[in-house]
């Protein structure tokens, strides 16, 4: 009766000398608006009373926590405003239920405060979304299974990104930005991941490069018109990188090393020289001295002289 009628009774809070609560062991639900105006309603109540407040902000969760009548407190605001005080609001043991006033909008979630947030997530109910920021690579993919989270943002090393870059697909549209931490080196990906990983490396933020390995003569090529790629690796058999020696000069400083698969045949073991021309030998040693492995060449249209 007290909760049902408590606005009519404020009003007349002046006039009332006492209330006496003849079952204090139940709660009072009263919204925080009630709770402000009926001070001195309240203060009328000779029992020991407790409250169930609702419509809390986030902000004055904290505060009301410390009111040692309050057993109860339910918050009602922005995700915005949530966002500001999850610590403090994950740390209110009083807190029973946080409602969101705009489900639509995710709440900001750093990722070294998602692992502390299981209980308060608990008491958001099923209507609610996470942006996490500054998400390792490895703690991005780990969350591809959580629904509740509707977008990562990645901030880690290169290496770190490397290792995670096939997986990271799994995020699919959730996955928001990539950016690397100070000072990293190149990417380093190899030739496949340039094109099926396409979706997520275009997510990186824009200063970025990339270290690309395991390319074949023909993908350098391709590679070698990517402005975001320094350095290419080339992987490839002993006939292909014979008749695109040309192209591969045309890379330029940007093609690190060059890797021959079949330095001997396979059927006899004997060597399989690098077949090329005298002219050839001759216009691209810059290209030959980047091979990474002992090898041999056999000349066409060499002078005696």
């Amino acid at each position: 009766n007290l909760e049902k009628n408590f606005d009519a009774l404020n009003k007349l809070a002046n006039n009332i000398t006492a209330i006496t609560q003849t079952d204090p062991d139940q709660a009072l639900n009263l919204s925080a608006t009630q709770l402000q105006k009926g001070t001195i309603l309240l203060g009328k109540i000779g029992t020991d009373y407790r409250l169930q407040v609702s419509g809390v902000t986030a902000l004055n969760a904290a505060k009301l926590a410390t009111n040692a009548h309050v057993a109860g407190i339910s918050v009602s605001d922005t995700s915005a405003n949530i966002s500001s005080q999850l610590t403090a609001l994950s740390s209110n043991e009083r807190l029973s239920r946080i409602n969101l006033t705009t489900p639509a909008t995710n709440i900001s979630v750093a990722a070294s405060q998602l692992d502390s947030l299981s209980g308060l997530r608990d008491k958001m109910g099923t209507s609610y979304g996470l942006a996490i920021t500054q998400a390792t690579s490895a703690q991005a993919v780990s969350y591809a299974s959580d629904l509740r989270i509707k977008s990562v943002s990645i901030l880690d090393s290169t290496a770190g990104i490397a290792g995670n870059l096939d997986d990271l697909k799994t995020l699919g549209l959730r996955l928001k930005e990539i950016r690397t931490t100070a000072n990293q080196p190149a990417l380093q990906v190899s030739a496949e991941q340039v094109s099926k990983d396409a979706l997520v490396i275009g997510k990186i933020y824009s200063s970025y490069q990339l270290a690309v390995y395991n390319a074949t003569t023909v993908q350098a090529q391709t590679l070698a018109a990517n402005r975001k790629v320094v350095s290419i690796d080339v992987v490839d058999t002993a006939a292909n990188i014979a008749k695109n020696l040309k192209l591969l000069d045309r890379i330029g400083s940007d093609l690190n090393s060059v890797h021959i698969t079949d330095l001997t045949q396979p059927d006899t073991q004997s060597a399989n020289p690098l077949a090329i021309t005298s002219a050839e030998w001759a216009s691209y040693g810059r290209i030959l001295d980047k091979i990474d492995s002992d090898y041999t060449v056999a000349v066409r249209g060499a002078n005696v002289n």
